[in-house]
């Protein structure tokens, strides 16, 4: 790195770094016009600003103030370096609103956040933004007044993405500097444009290190897919498996929580007849020859949960564009990939294997229940109690639980000897975590003495004949999720996401004393399963 003596003003740099097959300095740019060319390798980027009056002068004010304006300056520098013998990469540092002067898709993902891991311990985190992929892509910012560990964040590894992160970096190159890092890397440093390419070249060298996978290998979990080329190439693949009626890989589920006793049935753009449930082959009768031609059209697609509370026959309670209700993974080129509420992940291979491995090796609960025929589940828990000698009926009853912010728990669906049964239809990421949630929330309720208490109050008011013992153990006790669907599948075929649910689900029902099993229950329940069963079948 260039040093010298003179002490100079810090500058707030943005700096990307465009992909490897972007090379042309006009295809990366977009509505922008040259500012200054320094050479062949280095040339600056700009769009006019405009002095406008401020909306509010006028909205709130009701005059003009000549004395008041607002501009938008937009500028970006791209600077092409040799990086390594024969290897050149193109950085764009950006001023003002300059990353809007960048064509979309042309940056490296995680650029800024690999040079933040590798510099920042683990302790020395000030703020994070995290995105939590297995709950319908909910997105949560946060700030803590101290450093701290990622820890303090409850961020949680296995099942949230890590968007962008700031912290104090011990870098001396960097000037142990806050530092924040996602696709840009964000920095305050006393460079200008006579030294910026040795800073720039040190940047590319800090993003090819491997030092955060000492404190953040699980970075590497996840990658959100931004490169509209490899959408496009993993669009198409779930567009041939359907037109091949290959629903292993990927299916259509519901993909938000739904109150499904508003629901009579559901159907798609175009028809009115509805299906019990989302039935793929019906869905595809709904397309020319029944093939889809093009991904785009999944996105003009409605389905529609139809409303039963509402006479008109039009009448829905819910809808989504297909795209949204797609889920499943795809093998391409060597990688997984998990698509979840329209959007692509990349999944690290080993990660993936051990979450199907874990999945896989779930004890069958060997429970003989009722064939499901696309009842309500109020109705199917009625009919399952009369087919299990001695089971009860504890849905809908739930009690406050102060454990989870003042929100009712129920405690299960059914009791059936000492098995607590958790049902639940088919669904997608969000929808199944719903339900891995309540089980592991009851199971914790359940082990103290205040909520069984106000628990078996609300079952003798509501005239159940049941009592949790008070001496209740959850040492014998059995946890079965029970998944409702058309698949005559031993174990439920779920999302990748909803993998990961599960599993961290059960480690913390499991560390309470429980036992735990699953089960698919479709139309015929196999009379023959076996505890330990690992064959995959099903496992998305």
């Amino acid at each position: 790195m260039a040093e010298t003596n003179e002490k100079k003003k810090k500058n707030n740099l943005s700096i990307y770094l465009i992909k490897e097959e972007f090379t042309d300095f006009d295809k990366i740019v977009q509505d922008a016009s040259v500012l200054e060319t320094f050479n062949d390798n280095k040339k600056a980027y700009y769009k006019s600003s405009c002095t406008d009056e401020p909306k509010w002068a006028k909205g709130f004010f009701k005059k003009s103030y000549d004395k008041v304006f607002q501009a938008n300056s937009r500028a970006v520098l791209l600077t092409r370096l040799e990086v390594a013998e024969g290897v050149n990469r193109i950085f764009a540092v950006t001023f003002g609103y300059g990353k809007n002067l960048l064509v979309d898709d042309v940056c490296e993902e995680q650029f800024g956040l690999k040079i933040v891991l590798n510099t920042v311990p683990k302790t020395n985190l000030r703020k994070l933004s995290k995105a939590d992929i297995g709950n319908n892509q909910k997105l949560s910012q946060e700030q803590l007044p101290r450093e701290s560990s990622i820890l303090e964040f409850g961020f949680d590894e296995q099942k949230e993405l890590v968007r962008y992160v700031t912290g104090r970096c011990v870098d001396k190159e960097f000037d142990n500097m806050i530092v924040t890092g996602g696709d840009m890397f964000s920095i305050v440093a006393d460079k200008d444009i006579s030294d910026i390419d040795d800073f720039l070249i040190y940047c590319y060298e800090i993003f090819l290190s491997k030092k955060y996978e000492q404190d953040y290998s699980w970075v590497d979990n996840y990658k959100f897919i931004k490169d509209k080329n490899l959408i496009e190439q993993l669009n198409q693949k779930v567009v041939d498996n359907f037109n091949a009626k290959n629903f292993d890989n990927v299916w259509l589920a519901v993909p938000e929580v739904i109150e499904w006793e508003k629901v009579s049935g559901f159907a798609y753009s175009g028809h009115t007849d509805t299906t019990p449930d989302i039935e793929f082959e019906k869905f595809l009768s709904t397309f020319a020859n029944g093939l889809i031609t093009d991904f785009k059209h999944l996105s003009s697609k409605w389905i529609k949960a139809m409303s039963s509370e509402s006479d008109r026959e039009t009448a829905w309670a819910y809808r989504w564009t297909a795209n949204k209700c797609i889920v499943g993974t795809i093998e391409h080129n060597g990688k997984r990939y998990a698509i979840n509420f329209g959007k692509w992940y990349e999944i690290k291979s080993t990660f993936a294997n051990e979450i199907a491995s874990y999945y896989s090796a779930i004890d069958i609960s060997q429970i003989k229940f009722a064939g499901y025929e696309n009842e309500t589940e109020n109705d199917y828990i009625d009919k399952t109690i009369k087919v299990l000698n001695g089971a009860k009926k504890i849905h809908p009853t739930k009690t406050y639980y102060s454990g989870i912010a003042g929100n009712s728990v129920e405690p299960c669906d059914m009791i059936y000897d000492n098995n607590l049964i958790y049902l639940k239809r088919q669904g997608g990421s969000e929808h199944l975590s719903h339900l891995f949630s309540q089980a592991n929330v009851a199971s914790e309720a359940l082990t103290t003495d205040d909520f069984r208490n106000k628990t078996n109050k609300a079952l003798t008011d509501g005239g159940i004949d049941y009592q949790f013992a008070n001496n209740f153990d959850a040492r014998g006790k059995k946890i079965v999720i029970g998944i409702l669907s058309s698949r005559t599948d031993k174990r439920p075929k779920i999302p990748f996401f909803s993998m990961v649910s599960i599993k961290n689900a059960m480690v913390s029902i499991k560390s309470r004393g429980y036992s735990f099993e699953l089960i698919n229950i479709g139309k015929e329940i196999p009379q023959e399963i076996a505890h330990g069963e690992t064959a995959v079948n099903g496992v998305a």
